[in-house]
């Protein structure tokens, strides 16, 4: 017969074993309980910064699809003050605009507009039947220029619309956007309902100015302001870069009149 120790030893070692299972269970249990805390913080980090990412996207292109309708709504406003009665223009630009033979005084004409040009101050002959006040002053004229002399390159009467023809005279893309840019400034506080329009000048010789003309384009797309891009439209035409040009800056005859159908184009 066998002794009771004998038989209580198989119940000891099962219990043994299910004692040291529970144990082992247990330690998994806290090892798996402290991994996920510490994954957590950096999943929490990580969901963040995929939503501030997606966040910023959705900033970006809200802003972009905002400069484009701004862009939109202004060569619709323009359009719509040249269709009206008594329309009033402001052309700010630099000497390829300012004789009785280039762009400004023969797109004026196409459109029934009566020019005053400025001269050293003043706007020669302006009066009621001005319609189309030209600020296109001569030698190397930028936008500082322009803005130097505000007060008397404000016309009398607040224009519909604003042209700023500037480009060729600027020894960097930089200084061309904060030229702009601070006569941007003053025009938005002082003519904050008119319609402002860029054009983008003619190539010069070897195309030397695309580097400032990029610039410009840049610039004037994140101000929400849109482009006449007579450049395009010299680098498409049938003829010949050299008929385009008299200079290497100043348009030709056929460019004048090239330049004229640009503006006609985009402004109806």
């Amino acid at each position: 017969m066998a002794r009771p120790g004998q038989r209580r030893s198989p119940v000891i070692a099962l219990a043994l074993v299910v004692a040291l299972a529970v144990v082992v269970a247990a330690v998994w249990a806290f090892v798996l309980v402290d991994f996920r805390r510490a994954a957590a913080p950096d999943a929490a980090a990580a969901a963040t910064a995929t939503g501030s990412t997606k966040g910023a996207a959705a900033d970006e292109g809200a802003a972009g699809g905002a400069g484009k309708h701004a862009a939109k709504k202004t060569v619709k406003q323009a359009r719509s003050a040249l269709a009206g009665e008594d329309p009033r223009v402001l052309v700010l630009g630099d000497s390829t605009g300012d004789g009785p033979d280039e762009w400004v005084r023969l797109w004026a004409q196409s459109e029934g507009l009566y020019v005053s040009n400025w001269q050293d101050g003043y706007y020669a002959g302006a009066g009621d039947e001005t319609g189309l006040w030209n600020a296109s002053m001569q030698d190397e004229a930028t936008a500082d220029d322009a803005a130097e002399d505000w007060e008397t390159v404000r016309p009398e009467s607040d224009p519909d619309v604003v042209l700023l023809n500037y480009g060729h005279y600027y020894d960097s893309g930089d200084e061309a956007t904060e030229s702009l840019a601070t006569l941007h400034e003053q025009l938005e506080e002082d003519l904050p309902d008119a319609a402002v329009l860029v054009v983008l000048q003619n190539p010069e010789a070897d195309d030397a100015d695309a580097p400032v003309r990029e610039a410009i384009g840049q610039w004037a797309k994140g101000a929400g302001l849109p482009t006449i891009d007579v450049a395009a439209a010299f680098e498409e035409s049938d003829l010949p870069a050299d008929d385009l040009r008299l200079t290497d800056t100043q348009p030709s005859e056929a460019g004048q009149e090239l330049w004229v159908e640009t503006v006609q184009d985009r402004l109806g």
